[in-house]
């Protein structure tokens, strides 16, 4: 696999299916390779580049993590599964420091911890943080804290929450006992969802779930943590009618990509020497762009559109509900200041969750 790409795509279902697909960036074509496993209900991936990791849901409808070891031809070996307090972890990361995963529990409003095994399997669990802040309650599913998303920052040593049922920005310790350092609170009814990290300065990126915005701060290891730039994400359409998706920052750290779902488009900006974001492009997608991942050389992004469900707490007007899931790959030409559709469609009916492994050295 050393001169393509793996996508590893998530049916979220019943009878979810774990796929895989090749995608050639010389000759821009994606290959189906086939079904690696089946898991219930799954939420998220995480990948480095020897270890595949899931959040799924047992029988009982809890927590349910499996890690799998990437083949030399991106097949996967199922390593271990492990059973998890909480109801529906919607996002897991990997702490390269500590060597553990971290998942968020959006419902149990905690964060999990869990250690790994020599093998890479997940091994005991650390630590259970929870979050008792009451909600914001200015907008949709903010009746209580929700932790939406965790990354690590500086090497592992700083975690950072997004915080969408309180609208708080949380940075935490990442190595020992970990615990709350400092906050940053973001307007009533933002919704904080999804963060990426720049990849060479201290400044994270978030988009808003509600009002679909896009946040960034400053921050550093002593735990100062600041909020610097705020824009809206929305171009063609009022917060009533769209949500917040998913937000990547380009491996070489000069593009972000933020999506918005209903009014289905992904917004690119362009990243100055200091951090700060500027409005570059829009493309369309085919519908509700639920994960946006770039690949190494940042030519490439893919979208991986998820099947419209009834999201209850939100109301759409019904031409912004269609959308069914896939994948959808867009090219960035820098040099000739493009970022465009390069038409090609997978259509993956309950496509929810997915991991990118670029092989090319």
């Amino acid at each position: 696999m050393n001169d393509s790409i793996c996508l590893y795509i998530c049916k979220r279902d019943e009878e979810g299916a774990l796929l895989r697909y090749n995608f050639d960036p010389q000759a821009c074509v994606l290959t189906k390779m086939g079904t690696e496993d089946v898991l219930r209900y799954v939420a998220c991936l995480a990948i480095n580049k020897t270890y595949l990791y899931t959040s799924s849901l047992d029988c009982a409808g809890n927590n349910l993590f499996s890690a799998y070891s990437i083949q030399h031809d991106g097949k996967l070996q199922l390593i271990n599964r492990q059973a998890a307090s909480g109801f529906d972890a919607t996002h897991i990361s990997l702490n390269p420091q500590t060597e553990s995963l971290v998942a968020s529990d959006f419902l149990a409003s905690t964060l999990l911890f869990y250690g790994f095994r020599s093998d890479g399997g997940i091994g005991q669990f650390r630590q259970l943080l929870q979050f008792q802040d009451k909600g914001a309650i200015a907008g949709p599913r903010q009746d209580a804290s929700h932790p939406h998303c965790t990354i690590a920052a500086e090497g592992g040593s700083i975690l950072l929450t997004a915080d969408l049922g309180c609208d708080k920005l949380r940075l935490l310790n990442g190595t020992g006992s970990v615990c709350q350092i400092s906050e940053v609170t973001v307007p009533a009814g933002s919704g904080l969802r999804h963060l990426a990290v720049h990849p060479t300065r201290n400044v994270v990126y978030a988009i808003s779930e509600i009002s679909s915005d896009i946040f960034v701060f400053r921050f550093n290891t002593c735990g100062e943590l600041k909020l610097t730039q705020t824009l809206s994400n929305l171009h063609c359409s009022g917060r009533d009618g769209s949500i917040g998706g998913d937000i990547a920052v380009s491996p070489n750290g000069k593009w972000l990509a933020a999506s918005n779902r209903g009014e289905n488009n992904i917004v690119l900006y362009e990243i100055d020497g200091n951090g700060a974001i500027y409005y570059y492009d829009t493309v369309k997608t085919d519908g509700w762009a639920r994960i946006l991942r770039f690949d190494a050389a940042s030519e490439y992004l893919f979208a991986v559109l998820e099947e419209f469900i009834d999201v209850g707490a939100y109301s759409f007007p019904a031409e912004r509900c269609a959308s069914t899931g896939g994948i959808q790959i867009f090219h960035l030409d820098a040099a000739q200041n493009q970022f465009q559709d390069t038409g090609i469609r997978e259509t993956i009916p309950k496509a929810y969750a997915a991991a990118v492994l670029d092989g090319r050295k």
